[in-house]
């Protein structure tokens, strides 16, 4: 396959302004002295400097609930379910095909309320989760693997699973969940600003930190013995060639959060994505027009 040119469908990235502008929008000013404590730790003992990372990695700085979202959840079903030694909630809304809907790390559920409802009139069932750490549910932290368990339990216990819709990590998490379910019908997978790869998260984060460079390399050949499987595992292309899917893909220019090389990557391992460009929405993407082009593709 011939790769997609750099145009102006595909942006290069300026990496040092983003990881700046991601620095100061999501981390404290004390991260950096974080970072000197991992790097200083490595030298004495390598794996509890890896676990400290991750676990870093993993901290939701959960956000306040405000009480129209709490209002929007009061009007779903909720359902409580414990997964090895963490809760997490969901919450369902109308009758039909299920339309699952997944936040990205530092979100919560009722983020999708513009599209919850729109889905309910359209006689989907929608339903959105609050991984734990997040929106109502209890805790502070969250892996990645565990975020994968948690989506392949929702997975498997699915009826009527008809799509997924899936905001930054979201979308990883999704894919590498649906793989391993049970499931095996064709569905439909909507990615709002995806990450295609852990290993470019694990990167960017750990860059944002101070984290030196020698020290992330060591956690990715460490990774296995955390997570059981290769960080390469981690990943939306790996996975979307043995999977039934209609795949749509958003992404904006003006996202200094997820790399536009995850996006290139995406586009050049799998030709039938539905890709739409945005610009000026950022890594959130709320937009009414997003909406309705998440919609439409459901639809369609």
């Amino acid at each position: 396959m011939t790769p997609l040119p750099s145009d102006n469908i595909i942006w290069t990235d300026d990496q040092g302004t983003a990881d700046e502008k991601m620095l100061q929008h999501f981390f404290p000013p004390q991260v950096k002295l974080f970072g000197n404590l991992v790097n200083t730790l490595h030298d004495l003992h390598p794996e509890t400097s890896y676990k400290l990372t991750l676990s870093a990695l993993s901290f939701s700085n959960r956000k306040k609930i405000r009480q129209k979202d709490q209002d929007f959840y009061n009007l779903g079903i909720k359902r409580s379910y414990k997964f090895r030694n963490k809760q997490f909630n969901t919450y369902s809304y109308g009758m039909g095909k299920e339309v699952i809907l997944v936040h990205g790390w530092g979100s919560f559920g009722a983020r999708w309320k513009s599209y919850v409802n729109r889905l309910v009139n359209l006689g989907y069932k929608a339903i959105i989760v609050d991984a734990p750490a997040h929106g109502t549910s209890p805790g502070r932290f969250l892996s990645i693997p565990d975020y994968i368990g948690i989506l392949m339990r929702l997975f498997n216990e699915s009826h009527d699973l008809y799509a997924v819709v899936s905001h930054s990590i979201g979308g990883i998490c999704s894919t590498v969940a649906l793989n391993q379910s049970i499931q095996r019908k064709k569905c439909k997978m909507i990615y709002l600003s995806a990450f295609n790869s852990c290993k470019t998260m694990l990167n960017k984060f750990s860059r944002c930190i101070g984290i030196k460079q020698k020290i992330i390399e060591c956690i990715e050949g460490w990774i296995p013995k955390y997570a059981g499987n290769e960080l390469s595992y981690f990943s939306i292309s790996k996975h979307l060639h043995t999977m039934q899917a209609d795949i749509m893909l958003i992404y904006d220019k003006e996202d200094y959060i997820v790399p536009s090389t995850e996006v290139l990557t995406l586009l050049n391992t799998h030709s039938s994505i539905e890709y739409i460009p945005t610009f000026g929405l950022g890594h959130n993407l709320r937009s009414d027009t997003v909406v309705e082009q998440v919609l439409e593709f459901i639809k369609g």
